[in-house]
């Protein structure tokens, strides 16, 4: 916790003496933020559980997913729980895959990564309980793994709290381009995400909508013993 209460501080003076900034400088400081997250999180564990529902499912497609991730290594996903057939397994499966090539240790393809988009600037917006940036995301190329939309920054932690959009390009042969939500928590003093929602059309299923939730988050920080949050 010490290092991400430090990196807060070493924020530029601007920033710390709460002026105005432009998306310039968010964008400075969401790099900021993030840099010293990731050099404070060694590991942590989520559960997952992604759910594909359309009119033609039933039940709707299930899969329960373990992921690990341990600082400098790409994510492990262990599948404990897969609940569905054909096209829509196959949906399923194509978004760790493409998760999986997408991860890296600098996490350059990141959907987070502020060098990925040109930012605009909308304003301030409260999210919840916390004052936010409202920023449009602009990608600086097509991509399966960026998202043309709008995002909400903290004002205090410099993290997205939110993100909905439009994927600049289809993520799979399957999928049409989704309209997503990603929603990010504070657990225990790391910003991870905790919901998405998308909305797309399957080949040859139609309209669909998929969810996943992440849940049971075990976080070790760099510098302390391991701790769980139940959800």
């Amino acid at each position: 916790m010490r290092l991400l209460c430090a990196a807060i501080t070493t924020l530029p003076a601007l920033v710390a003496q709460g002026a105005s900034l432009d998306s310039k400088q968010i964008a400075q400081a969401i790099e900021r933020a993030q840099r010293n997250q990731q050099e404070a999180l060694c590991s942590y564990a989520v559960h997952r559980t992604y759910r594909l529902h359309n009119k033609h499912l039933h039940p709707d497609a299930q899969m329960d997913v373990d992921v690990t991730y341990t600082r400098g290594q790409p994510k492990q996903f262990h599948i404990t729980s897969f609940k569905a057939k054909g096209i829509a397994g196959r949906s399923l499966k194509d978004l760790l895959k493409n998760e999986a090539e997408a991860d890296g240790i600098d996490n350059a393809k990141s959907a987070t990564a502020p060098q990925n988009y040109y930012l605009t600037l909308f304003g301030a917006e409260s999210c919840g309980d916390l004052n936010c940036y409202k920023l449009g995301l602009r990608p600086r190329k097509k991509s399966k793994y960026l998202v043309a939309g709008t995002a909400w920054v903290s004002q205090k932690a410099f993290m997205f709290v939110r993100i909905e959009g439009t994927m600049s390009k289809s993520p799979s042969f399957w999928l049409s381009r989704p309209r997503i939500e990603q929603q990010f928590s504070n657990i225990h003093g790391f910003w991870l995400p905790t919901f998405n929602r998308s909305i797309t059309k399957v080949l040859f299923v139609g309209k669909a909508e998929l969810t996943i939730e992440y849940s049971s988050y075990s976080i070790t920080a760099c510098e302390l013993r391991p701790h769980t949050q139940q959800k």
